[in-house]
């Protein structure tokens, strides 16, 4: 284990994470906006679940997708909400939805 890796996990998904929230961003933003443009107006999903859907191979990957959502909220690109009230990224704690705005 490396130093400034919490654990073996942490330290197997930093290299994705670097290339999804590096290189690699504008395909993954690309990927995201078109998964979320494919549902009816209005419609929400499960981020847990957008990460499956683009990220099968990886345990637990709303992990490494997480900050470029929040990204894409903090731009205006996408809706999060919960409970069915819009909330800004920094407020979320816990489940939250998901749509493209």
């Amino acid at each position: 284990m490396s130093e400034g890796t919490c654990s073996r996990r942490c330290a197997g998904l930093r290299p994705l994470s670097l290339a999804i929230n590096g290189p690699q961003e504008a395909h993954w933003r690309a990927a995201i906006l078109e998964r979320l443009g494919a549902l009816r107006p209005g419609t929400t999903i499960c981020p847990g679940e957008l990460a499956v859907d683009l990220l099968p191979e990886i345990d637990k990957p709303l992990t490494v997708l997480r900050p470029l959502l929040y990204q894409l909220a903090e731009e205006g690109r996408v809706v999060l909400s919960q409970q069915k009230r819009t909330i800004p990224w920094w407020k979320i704690r816990g489940p939250f939805r998901i749509r493209r705005k």
